[in-house]
């Protein structure tokens, strides 16, 4: 029997309008899984409600039983799909009855489950039919079967077991390097990177494409920038104090590559908390 362990943070909190659960994956899959999720309300405004999906290096499936979600102004009329690897923010949109349930990949999470290429992915949202698999077509139909959320992880990661491809892995190599970013917040050049983890540059960046479905360089902007967000929603350092923090040369070099991913500049995302 599947045992759940629910996850919440600041974030989640301001999506309890949305009847938001995180519920982490079990043991076997916490290689792969950051979390598998589930919103159930109704939306009372007539506008929607607007979220923003921000690039973390991980993708994932979303299952949508209710109205149609609207992704930058455009309404995604699949019932399932994958969400493939952003390499910028994405408005989200919930209309009326809002119902769906996801999961979400850990950077190269992804890539043991999946037979097409995962570059190919990027910055693309593909329908089931669009993967030609079978197994997570079928999940669509079987989750709201399940009586209890508890049945419905189970049968979730019943699925994800039978479709893990066993002659595929995520290198170590890989899952240093990915470590060694998050841990300089984005800040190491891919010079550097390759010679602390003595990989040839080349092929530490075959490695990326390969099982993160991007660049390296597009790895470590994500998540330098993730870094800038947090930091101006829990800080009240200036922006100039901000971009000197995370190794920015200047204000201006931050502010162009903070909007070159999350669509606005770094003081409207200030201004603007929900973001």
């Amino acid at each position: 029997m599947v045992s759940l362990k629910f996850m919440t943070d600041v974030s989640q909190k301001k999506l309890d309008h949305l009847g938001f659960i995180r519920v982490e994956p079990s043991v076997p899959f916490k290689a792969y899984i950051d979390s598998y999720w589930f919103i159930n309300a109704t939306c009372t405004t007539q506008q929607g409600y607007q979220e923003f999906l921000h690039p973390d290096g991980g993708m994932g499936f979303i299952f949508n039983y209710g109205n149609a979600l609207s992704f930058n102004g455009q309404k995604d009329q699949t019932h399932a799909s994958l969400d493939g690897i952003n390499t910028k923010s994405v408005g989200l949109v919930l209309t009326e009855n809002i119902n769906a349930v996801g999961i979400r990949f850990k950077p190269a999470g992804a890539s043991v489950f999946l037979d097409m290429p995962l570059h190919e992915m990027k910055d693309q949202r593909l329908g089931l039919p669009d993967l030609n698999s079978i197994s997570f077509s079928d999940l669509y139909h079987r989750i709201p079967e399940q009586k209890s959320l508890r049945d419905k992880v189970s049968i979730i990661e019943t699925t994800l077991s039978q479709t893990r491809r066993q002659n595929k892995t995520i290198s170590t190599q890989s899952t240093q390097a990915i470590k060694h970013v998050k841990e300089s917040q984005g800040r190491l050049t891919i010079k550097t990177l390759s010679q602390d983890l003595d990989i040839n540059q080349r092929k530490l960046e075959r490695l990326f494409k390969a099982q993160l479905g991007m660049s390296a360089s597009e790895y470590t902007r994500i998540v330098r920038i993730e870094q800038a967000r947090t930091s101006l929603k829990k800080t009240n350092c200036s922006l100039a104090e901000v971009a000197y923090e995370l190794g920015f040369y200047d204000q201006a070099h931050f502010s162009k590559s903070f909007q070159s991913v999350v669509g606005i500049s770094p003081g409207q995302y200030r201004a603007n908390g929900k973001r």
